[in-house]
């Protein structure tokens, strides 16, 4: 983060915080279209902000484990709920240390 945008900056991360809670709400139908466009949207606008840092490695390992739920037919999908709502509990982890590091980047970037 070169210049520091604090508008960008916080739409990224209420955005990404705000979509990550809707996915933990959504059903079967709806959890892989919402997944989907949060890895589209994470891919797009934050990973370069962020690339090459263990928190971006973090969140490609969280989304690749969520998709792994996308397929699931009713009866799986009911059968997995325990280990989807501890995957959900890691997608929110990550998100926050996401959060930290674009914080941390911009704040570095304000004060040289």
């Amino acid at each position: 983060m070169e210049q520091v945008d604090v508008n960008r900056l916080a739409d990224m991360i209420f955005a990404l915080a705000r979509d990550v809670e809707q996915l933990a709400k959504e059903n079967r139908y709806y959890f892989g279209d919402k997944l989907a466009w949060i890895t589209i949207w994470y891919r797009d606008a934050i990973k370069p902000e962020i690339a090459d840092t263990p928190e971006a490695y973090d969140m490609d390992r969280i989304l690749g484990t969520l998709e792994d739920f996308c397929d699931l037919n009713e009866r799986e999908w009911r059968r997995m709920a325990k280990a989807r709502k501890q995957a959900l509990e890691m997608m929110r982890v990550a998100t926050n240390q996401v959060v930290r590091r674009l914080l941390r980047q911009a704040l570095e970037a304000a004060n040289k």
